[in-house]
């Protein structure tokens, strides 16, 4: 809730933006897969971060360091797997960081939704 204090002015909103932390989404709009750039590259690149996530300790610090190293060895954009993994873990594209998202969210959590968009929609190339 710590995330969401200062994004929250209403206390009945609070329950809609932790949801995503509880629910798996169950489908994603074009328009936020266009708007997200899930592209066949950040496709692929959450299927390799899916691989990286099984065995990984589950903190804060390992998730940001994980990530930063597989964007340091594709030379890639943090940008370019950012916003398509924070839309398929928690199906929007407005979250607080990353890193807290993720782990927040949990491990199995991440792995279950992670499978799910990776064996439900194609890589546009």
């Amino acid at each position: 809730m710590a995330l969401y204090k200062d994004r929250v002015e209403v206390l009945s909103k609070l329950g809609d933006v932790l949801e995503p932390y509880f629910i798996d989404p169950k489908t994603y709009p074009d328009k936020s897969l266009r708007e997200a750039n899930v592209t066949g590259d950040a496709f692929r690149a959450l299927l390799e971060l899916k691989k990286r996530f099984i065995n990984l300790e589950w903190t804060k610090e390992k998730i940001e360091e994980s990530i930063k190293e597989y964007v340091k060895e594709k030379g890639i954009k943090f940008k370019m797997i950012a916003q398509p993994l924070r839309l398929v873990i928690t199906g929007s594209l407005a979250t607080p960081g990353i890193f807290d998202t993720l782990y927040y969210v949990g491990r199995e959590p991440t792995l279950r939704r992670l499978e799910n968009f990776l064996a439900n929609y194609q890589s546009p190339d």
